[in-house]
């Protein structure tokens, strides 16, 4: 249950950042999450995976999404 709700946060996280990444504009701008979270989330997600390859795969695919809109310069 623990790793469900650990992969589902880590998931929610980058899923509201890509939202927010998406929806900027003229009038509004909204800061990519930093990388170094990705990383933590990442990191977290899979120590609670504890070995499992599926939980681990999602961690993985998280993990790209995050990267993809994050910030370094945080």
């Amino acid at each position: 249950m623990k790793k469900a709700l650990t992969i589902a946060l880590f998931g929610m996280a980058v899923a509201v950042g890509g939202v927010l990444g998406a929806t900027t504009g003229a009038e509004e701008t909204t800061a990519a999450p930093c990388c170094s979270t990705c990383e933590e989330g990442y990191t977290y997600c899979l120590e609670d995976c504890a070995g499992d390859s599926t939980c681990e795969s999602a961690c993985t695919s998280n993990y790209r999404r995050c990267s993809r809109i994050c910030s370094f310069s945080c």
